[in-house]
């Protein structure tokens, strides 16, 4: 009686039931029929709360269970006869339980440490449970993995969970200045490398994205909101409209990068692992930052006006440090 009172509980009340629930109750009822040789439509029903009509829909749905190919052997074996009789044959798939190799473990170990550190999963306890597990068997060689997070992810997070508007100073670098303004995150997501928030931005009453490790500062008004779902618009940061300026340059190998992380147009890699490449300006801010971050490895043949703004860079750069120390002083 105890397995059928805490099954009901699980079922919840009676209403139109999807595949996930006749999947999830199969899981249940084969073993349990597996386990007795066999049972009957009757049975199964007293022992987890369905109908008749239930019972039935579910093992028609672990009839069409297996894994690839999918042909006979593959797909688990229920027999319904006219008595109501059932019968259950696993498939041969699940003859020899499922072992992991060393390695498999380790990696899967290192896996589920980097999803710990997530946003909505630290205090999950059964990815907890899972991790402890694994390190028994692991003994001492555990790693552990510290994966680096924005500054203001989690409050983002709970932020885009509760409907809260925020109050943040954010730093735009094609523009090089900070606005304060006050959000509200509607959806977190990751895009190469970088988190970001879908927000409605209360600055240009628009719905914006901000990439959060540019969130200089922020503050929680307390102030809820109605949910709402949002898409996670990945920015685009290079908009070709025509009116920005396009900038031909010559990428060594050690700058490669440069290819792999933006937009390039007409790109020709030579034979010494080098790109010739042009490449859409958002700023001349952005580029200058650019240029200087890949060094003497970005070299700018036109136009003239941007050939040499690395070195424009470096001095703006040296100044406000000097004008920094004098302060200091």
């Amino acid at each position: 009686m105890r397995g059928r009172n805490s099954w009901r509980r699980r079922i919840g009340k009676r209403g139109p039931r999807s595949a996930k629930v006749r999947v999830q109750n199969a899981l249940h009822i084969m073993p349990w029929v597996m386990e007795r040789g066999g049972s009957t439509v009757e049975e199964i029903a007293q022992q987890f709360g369905l109908t008749k009509e239930e019972v039935l829909e579910d093992l028609s749905t672990a009839m069409v269970c297996g894994v690839p190919p999918y042909c006979g052997g593959d797909m688990i074996g229920v027999v319904v006869f006219e008595d109501g009789s059932v019968e259950a044959h696993p498939s041969q798939s699940f003859d020899r339980a499922l072992e992991l190799t060393y390695v498999e473990i380790f990696g899967l170990s290192v896996l589920a440490d980097a999803a710990a550190q997530l946003p909505g999963m630290k205090r999950d306890k059964r990815l907890a449970s899972a991790i402890a597990k694994l390190r028994v068997f692991l003994g001492g060689d555990v790693v552990d993995v510290e994966t680096e997070q924005a500054t203001y992810l989690d409050i983002v997070w709970e932020a885009a969970e509760k409907g809260e508007k925020l109050e943040i100073e954010y730093l735009s670098p094609s523009k090089d200045i900070s606005t304060k303004r006050t959000i509200t995150p509607r959806t977190v997501f990751g895009d190469a490398g970088h988190w970001y928030t879908t927000a409605d931005d209360d600055l240009s009453n628009e719905l914006r994205t901000f990439r959060i490790d540019r969130i200089q500062d922020v503050r929680a008004t307390g102030e809820v909101v109605n949910l709402v779902a949002a898409t996670a618009m990945t920015p685009s940061w290079f908009p070709d409209d025509g009116t920005l300026p396009v900038v031909r340059a010559h990428v060594k190998a050690a700058a490669a990068w440069v290819v792999e992380t933006y937009p390039c147009r007409d790109v020709q890699e030579n034979d010494d692992d080098s790109f010739d490449i042009s490449i859409v300006v958002n700023s001349a801010h952005w580029l200058g930052r650019l240029a200087l971050r890949a060094g003497g490895n970005f070299v700018i043949t036109e136009p003239i006006e941007f050939i040499d703004i690395a070195q424009r860079t470096a001095q703006t750069v040296l100044r406000r440090y000097s004008d920094a120390s004098e302060l200091a002083d």
